[in-house]
Protein backbone atom coordinates (compact mmCIF):
# COMPACT_ATOMS: atom_id res chain seq x y z
CA UNK A 1 0.00 0.00 0.00
CA UNK A 2 2.92 2.21 -0.96
CA UNK A 3 4.48 2.03 2.92
CA UNK A 4 8.16 0.64 4.14
CA UNK A 5 7.98 -1.37 7.18
CA UNK A 6 11.03 -1.56 8.92
CA UNK A 7 10.61 -4.51 11.88
CA UNK A 8 12.47 -4.89 14.55
CA UNK A 9 12.82 -8.39 16.25
CA UNK A 10 14.97 -10.88 17.77
CA UNK A 11 14.74 -13.07 14.71
CA UNK A 12 17.07 -13.10 12.28
CA UNK A 13 14.91 -12.82 9.12
CA UNK A 14 14.15 -9.11 10.52
CA UNK A 15 15.26 -5.85 9.03
CA UNK A 16 16.95 -5.15 12.71
CA UNK A 17 17.56 -8.22 14.81
CA UNK A 18 17.72 -6.22 18.28
CA UNK A 19 16.21 -7.55 22.21
CA UNK A 20 13.99 -4.36 23.24
CA UNK A 21 15.07 -5.22 27.08
CA UNK A 22 18.70 -3.94 25.85
CA UNK A 23 18.04 -1.65 22.81
CA UNK A 24 18.62 2.08 22.82
CA UNK A 25 16.36 3.23 19.81
CA UNK A 26 18.57 6.29 19.46
CA UNK A 27 21.20 3.84 17.99
CA UNK A 28 18.73 2.05 15.48
CA UNK A 29 19.09 4.48 13.08
CA UNK A 30 15.61 3.79 11.45
CA UNK A 31 15.31 7.64 10.59
CA UNK A 32 12.19 9.59 10.97
CA UNK A 33 8.92 7.59 10.64
CA UNK A 34 5.34 7.70 10.58
CA UNK A 35 4.15 5.54 12.70
CA UNK A 36 5.55 2.46 15.41
CA UNK A 37 3.34 -0.54 16.23
CA UNK A 38 4.68 -2.44 19.42
CA UNK A 39 3.95 -5.78 19.31
CA UNK A 40 7.02 -7.23 21.29
CA UNK A 41 6.31 -8.89 24.46
CA UNK A 42 6.28 -11.96 26.57
CA UNK A 43 2.81 -13.21 26.91
CA UNK A 44 2.30 -16.75 28.95
CA UNK A 45 -0.10 -15.54 31.89
CA UNK A 46 1.02 -18.92 33.76
CA UNK A 47 4.89 -18.53 33.13
CA UNK A 48 4.52 -14.44 34.06
CA UNK A 49 3.35 -15.36 37.19
CA UNK A 50 6.86 -17.25 37.78
CA UNK A 51 8.34 -14.82 36.09
CA UNK A 52 7.23 -11.64 37.39
CA UNK A 53 10.45 -9.10 37.35
CA UNK A 54 11.33 -10.77 33.73
CA UNK A 55 8.08 -10.04 32.46
CA UNK A 56 8.45 -6.51 33.82
CA UNK A 57 11.70 -5.57 32.30
CA UNK A 58 9.89 -6.72 28.94
CA UNK A 59 6.87 -5.59 29.26
CA UNK A 60 7.04 -2.43 30.62
CA UNK A 61 10.43 -1.10 31.09
CA UNK A 62 11.35 -2.14 27.64
CA UNK A 63 7.76 -0.36 26.76
CA UNK A 64 8.28 3.13 28.37
CA UNK A 65 12.01 3.62 26.71
CA UNK A 66 10.07 2.59 23.16
CA UNK A 67 7.47 5.22 23.74
CA UNK A 68 9.55 7.85 25.76
CA UNK A 69 11.62 7.74 22.17
CA UNK A 70 8.31 7.96 20.05
CA UNK A 71 7.55 11.05 21.94
CA UNK A 72 11.15 12.68 21.66
CA UNK A 73 11.78 12.00 17.61
CA UNK A 74 7.63 13.21 17.66
CA UNK A 75 6.70 9.87 15.87
CA UNK A 76 2.62 10.93 14.90
CA UNK A 77 1.20 7.29 15.74
CA UNK A 78 2.04 4.54 17.88
CA UNK A 79 -0.05 1.57 18.10
CA UNK A 80 0.21 -0.34 21.43
CA UNK A 81 -0.68 -4.19 21.59
CA UNK A 82 -2.52 -4.30 24.83
CA UNK A 83 -4.70 -6.96 25.95
CA UNK A 84 -8.20 -8.69 26.99
CA UNK A 85 -6.21 -9.51 30.18
CA UNK A 86 -6.59 -6.10 31.48
CA UNK A 87 -10.01 -6.95 31.94
CA UNK A 88 -9.31 -9.29 34.72
CA UNK A 89 -11.99 -10.21 36.91
CA UNK A 90 -14.52 -8.03 35.86
CA UNK A 91 -18.33 -9.37 36.44
CA UNK A 92 -19.70 -8.71 32.55
CA UNK A 93 -19.38 -11.59 30.51
CA UNK A 94 -18.58 -8.70 27.60
CA UNK A 95 -15.67 -6.43 27.75
CA UNK A 96 -16.38 -3.22 27.33
CA UNK A 97 -13.55 -0.45 27.89
CA UNK A 98 -14.28 1.04 31.35
CA UNK A 99 -15.25 -1.90 32.97
CA UNK A 100 -12.24 -3.14 34.09
CA UNK A 101 -11.88 -5.45 37.85
CA UNK A 102 -9.16 -6.62 39.45
CA UNK A 103 -6.12 -7.83 37.15
CA UNK A 104 -5.59 -11.61 37.72
CA UNK A 105 -1.72 -11.65 36.61
CA UNK A 106 1.38 -9.81 36.14
CA UNK A 107 1.44 -10.38 32.66
CA UNK A 108 -2.31 -8.21 32.89
CA UNK A 109 -0.58 -5.38 35.12
CA UNK A 110 2.21 -4.87 32.37
CA UNK A 111 -0.49 -4.63 29.51
CA UNK A 112 -2.37 -1.70 32.01
CA UNK A 113 0.95 -0.44 32.57
CA UNK A 114 1.43 0.13 29.41
CA UNK A 115 -1.88 2.06 28.33
CA UNK A 116 -1.00 3.71 31.01
CA UNK A 117 2.04 4.90 29.70
CA UNK A 118 0.80 5.46 26.36
CA UNK A 119 -2.36 7.63 28.17
CA UNK A 120 0.32 9.87 30.00
CA UNK A 121 2.69 10.89 26.72
CA UNK A 122 0.04 11.04 24.34
CA UNK A 123 -0.41 15.04 22.67
CA UNK A 124 -1.58 16.30 19.83
CA UNK A 125 2.10 15.68 18.19
CA UNK A 126 2.08 11.92 19.40
CA UNK A 127 -1.10 9.94 19.55
CA UNK A 128 -1.61 6.67 21.12
CA UNK A 129 -3.79 3.68 20.16
CA UNK A 130 -3.99 0.97 22.35
CA UNK A 131 -5.87 -2.36 20.63
CA UNK A 132 -6.80 -4.66 23.63
CA UNK A 133 -6.50 -7.88 21.26
CA UNK A 134 -8.83 -11.09 22.60
CA UNK A 135 -7.69 -14.22 21.24
CA UNK A 136 -5.40 -14.12 18.52
CA UNK A 137 -5.12 -17.10 16.26
CA UNK A 138 -3.94 -17.99 12.60
CA UNK A 139 -1.74 -19.85 10.30
CA UNK A 140 1.99 -20.65 10.96
CA UNK A 141 0.91 -19.97 15.44
CA UNK A 142 2.59 -21.66 17.31
CA UNK A 143 1.44 -23.81 20.31
CA UNK A 144 2.20 -22.52 23.20
CA UNK A 145 0.66 -19.19 23.43
CA UNK A 146 -2.33 -19.20 25.61
CA UNK A 147 -5.84 -19.54 24.99
CA UNK A 148 -5.21 -18.28 21.44
CA UNK A 149 -3.03 -21.12 20.83
CA UNK A 150 -6.04 -23.74 21.79
CA UNK A 151 -6.84 -23.47 18.39
CA UNK A 152 -3.70 -25.15 16.62
CA UNK A 153 -3.15 -27.33 20.04
CA UNK A 154 -6.41 -29.01 19.53
CA UNK A 155 -5.98 -29.66 15.34
CA UNK A 156 -2.72 -30.94 16.35
CA UNK A 157 -3.20 -33.59 18.99
CA UNK A 158 -6.68 -34.51 16.98
CA UNK A 159 -4.12 -34.86 13.95
CA UNK A 160 -2.21 -37.11 16.22
CA UNK A 161 -5.01 -39.09 18.15
CA UNK A 162 -3.94 -37.87 20.98
CA UNK A 163 -6.43 -36.49 24.17
CA UNK A 164 -7.48 -32.89 23.66
CA UNK A 165 -6.48 -31.17 27.49
CA UNK A 166 -8.95 -28.11 28.67
CA UNK A 167 -8.17 -26.67 32.06
CA UNK A 168 -11.20 -26.78 33.88
CA UNK A 169 -14.80 -27.52 32.79
CA UNK A 170 -14.68 -26.10 29.01
CA UNK A 171 -17.05 -24.05 29.96
CA UNK A 172 -15.01 -20.69 29.93
CA UNK A 173 -15.47 -18.27 26.92
CA UNK A 174 -12.83 -16.74 24.80
CA UNK A 175 -13.47 -14.13 21.71
CA UNK A 176 -11.27 -15.71 19.19
CA UNK A 177 -9.93 -13.52 16.29
CA UNK A 178 -8.22 -14.09 13.17
CA UNK A 179 -4.56 -12.73 12.44
CA UNK A 180 -5.88 -11.34 9.38
CA UNK A 181 -8.59 -8.77 11.21
CA UNK A 182 -5.79 -8.28 13.57
CA UNK A 183 -3.62 -6.81 11.12
CA UNK A 184 -6.88 -4.53 9.48
CA UNK A 185 -7.21 -2.92 12.76
CA UNK A 186 -3.35 -2.34 13.10
CA UNK A 187 -3.80 -0.79 9.74
CA UNK A 188 -6.61 1.22 10.40
CA UNK A 189 -5.18 2.63 13.38
CA UNK A 190 -2.64 4.16 11.36
CA UNK A 191 -4.41 5.50 8.50
CA UNK A 192 -7.44 6.84 10.42
CA UNK A 193 -7.59 10.12 12.16
CA UNK A 194 -8.33 9.20 16.22
CA UNK A 195 -7.81 11.48 19.06
CA UNK A 196 -4.83 12.19 21.14
CA UNK A 197 -5.09 8.83 23.01
CA UNK A 198 -7.87 5.70 22.29
CA UNK A 199 -8.25 2.07 23.89
CA UNK A 200 -10.04 -0.20 21.47
CA UNK A 201 -11.30 -3.68 21.70
CA UNK A 202 -10.16 -5.84 18.69
CA UNK A 203 -12.14 -9.29 18.98
CA UNK A 204 -15.50 -10.26 17.04
CA UNK A 205 -18.01 -10.08 19.62
CA UNK A 206 -18.69 -13.53 19.76
CA UNK A 207 -17.61 -15.87 22.61
CA UNK A 208 -16.76 -19.79 22.26
CA UNK A 209 -16.87 -22.11 24.79
CA UNK A 210 -13.93 -24.57 25.24
CA UNK A 211 -16.06 -27.25 25.50
CA UNK A 212 -18.11 -26.55 21.96
CA UNK A 213 -14.57 -25.93 20.47
CA UNK A 214 -13.49 -29.20 21.16
CA UNK A 215 -16.77 -30.30 19.70
CA UNK A 216 -16.63 -28.75 16.95
CA UNK A 217 -12.85 -29.75 16.41
CA UNK A 218 -13.72 -33.43 16.43
CA UNK A 219 -17.06 -33.63 14.40
CA UNK A 220 -14.47 -31.72 11.25
CA UNK A 221 -11.94 -34.53 11.82
CA UNK A 222 -14.46 -37.30 12.16
CA UNK A 223 -15.76 -35.84 8.60
CA UNK A 224 -12.27 -36.28 7.10
CA UNK A 225 -11.93 -40.08 8.36
CA UNK A 226 -9.86 -39.15 11.88
CA UNK A 227 -11.16 -40.93 14.51
CA UNK A 228 -12.00 -38.51 17.84
CA UNK A 229 -10.06 -37.82 20.16
CA UNK A 230 -10.98 -38.44 23.91
CA UNK A 231 -11.44 -34.98 25.87
CA UNK A 232 -9.27 -34.76 29.18
CA UNK A 233 -9.62 -32.10 31.85
CA UNK A 234 -7.17 -30.84 34.25
CA UNK A 235 -7.68 -28.10 37.43
CA UNK A 236 -7.87 -24.12 36.19
CA UNK A 237 -4.84 -22.44 35.49
CA UNK A 238 -4.10 -19.36 37.99
CA UNK A 239 -4.55 -16.14 36.69
CA UNK A 240 -7.07 -17.32 34.20
CA UNK A 241 -10.49 -15.58 33.61
CA UNK A 242 -14.05 -17.14 33.11
CA UNK A 243 -15.57 -15.49 30.24
CA UNK A 244 -13.70 -13.16 28.38
CA UNK A 245 -15.90 -11.41 24.55
CA UNK A 246 -15.12 -8.16 23.35
CA UNK A 247 -17.68 -5.46 23.42
CA UNK A 248 -17.12 -3.67 19.76
CA UNK A 249 -19.29 -0.24 20.87
CA UNK A 250 -17.32 2.86 21.28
Amino acid sequence: MGHIVVGVDLSHDAEITADITTLDWDDVGIGEIDGAIHLAAKTSVPESILEPDLYHKTNVLATERLFDWCVKTGVPTVVFASSAAVYGDSATSVKRVGSEGKLASPYAENKRQGEMLAEKLSSKVTNFVCLRFFNVYGAGQPKTTGYSAVIPAFIQKQLDCEDLTIHGDGEQTRDFVNVNDVSKAIYGSLTQKISNFKIINVGTGIGISLKNLSEMVTSISVRHGINPSRVAHTPSRIGDVMHSVADLGD
